[in-house]
């Protein structure tokens, strides 16, 4: 469908957040020069890893890979995952960008019972799972409350 609506051509970025044989269906739709983002691996068989891009695509395509984990910038750069929670938040408080509406908020002992909830449908927004506050502490001893 991507390769019809672009005439051939293919995307320009393709941001892959599921992984596993989906990144393989994201490359093949990707234009000459392309850049592929990968910034996670849900649809993996074993939740860790993600299906091989294919090394003869990303050549002939004369592609460009960028992985980002975020969870690594708590240990190693825990100041910009503060700075970036800051900067979201003023954009939201100028209007710049606007939150998603929250249908339904769950505790996260009752996240079986959300699951079930966006699983029948009808869900109109997003459902929130809410976990208990915890501080987060990087290796640098840098602290701060998500």
């Amino acid at each position: 469908e991507v390769m019809r609506v672009t005439r051939g051509r293919g995307v320009d970025v393709v941001i892959d957040t599921v992984g596993g044989d989906l990144a393989k269906v994201a490359v093949q739709c990707a234009a000459w020069s392309a850049r592929i983002v990968v910034v996670g691996f849900a649809g993996s068989k074993d939740g860790a890893t993600s299906a091989p891009l294919g090394t003869h695509t990303v050549l002939t395509k004369n592609l460009s890979v960028l992985g980002i984990y975020w969870g690594s910038y708590l240990e190693r750069r825990p100041k910009v995952i503060q700075e970036s929670f800051e900067e979201l938040s003023q954009m939201v408080a100028n209007g710049r960008l606007q939150m998603p509406h929250v249908s339904e908020v769950f505790p996260m002992e009752q996240a079986a019972h959300a699951l079930a909830r966006l699983a029948r449908g009808g869900v109109l927004g997003k459902i929130v799972l809410q976990a208990p506050p915890m501080d987060l502490v990087a290796g640098s001893g840098y602290r701060f409350k998500l």
